[in-house]
């Protein structure tokens, strides 16, 4: 259960990653549009620029699952912990192992969807129309920088889920293990008790048997004396 609960969180927030890196990308192509663009064609960019960086909110808002958001947070916890295993020893010791995810690496925005992480940059970018070519190419430089580090939260959250996900198949080829083990015991003491059953029943015939023959011995004996 908890590992299934762990790979729907972690579902959840690589893909709200790929979507914002989608949208990263889109603002991207618009910033190099405005390289070089009129004052009025810089102003039109802005507010298409608006609008990408509200759907960047929307996403990470969205990224909710089970009461945790891995990419949207206040950052009061640090990492996710997804239990992998419950392991005890033949002297009683329990091991809980975990699998974690350092949400450090993974955080594109805070709790509002607004500011923080790795989006504070690009969610602060701005077009008055009166920027120069080296001010635009240097947000560009900012959105590229962030995009790569999009890119490692994607594969990282992509890394946790896969051995989430090897972690739940192994789990359930354990206990399918288990139970069949169980079950070859159980079989192997109904067959134990089939066995004793049976050596009881023929005790019992052959000790029916002799008394009917004692009895026909006895009749013989009688009809002798006749």
């Amino acid at each position: 259960d908890s590992l299934g609960l762990g790979a729907g969180k972690l579902d959840v927030a690589y893909t709200a990653v790929n979507a914002a890196i989608e949208v990263v990308d889109q603002i991207k192509q618009k910033m190099v549009s405005a390289v070089g663009a009129s004052e009025d064609d810089k102003l039109k960019i802005q507010t298409e620029l608006k609008e990408l960086q509200g759907q960047l909110t929307s996403i990470g808002l969205a990224a909710n699952y089970a009461g945790s958001n891995l990419i949207a947070n206040d950052q009061s916890e640090t990492e996710l912990n997804i239990v992998a295993s419950y392991d005890r020893a033949s002297d009683g010791t329990v091991t809980v192992n975990k699998i974690t995810l350092d949400l450090s690496v993974t955080q594109i925005l805070d709790e509002t969807g607004e500011d923080g992480g790795i989006l504070e940059d690009v969610m602060a970018i701005e077009l008055d129309g009166t920027e120069d070519d080296a001010a635009i190419e240097a947000h560009i430089t900012t959105i590229e920088d962030a995009l790569k580090l999009m890119s490692d939260a994607a594969a990282t959250l992509g890394a946790t889920k896969s051995r989430v996900d090897m972690q739940m198949d192994f789990v359930s080829k354990l206990s399918d293990a288990i139970d069949r083990g169980v079950g070859q015991l159980v079989d192997a003491d109904m067959q134990e008790e089939s066995a004793r059953l049976s050596a009881l029943q023929v005790q019992q015939q052959l000790g029916i048997q002799s008394l009917s023959i004692a009895n026909a011995n006895a009749q013989n004996i009688l009809s002798l004396f006749r």
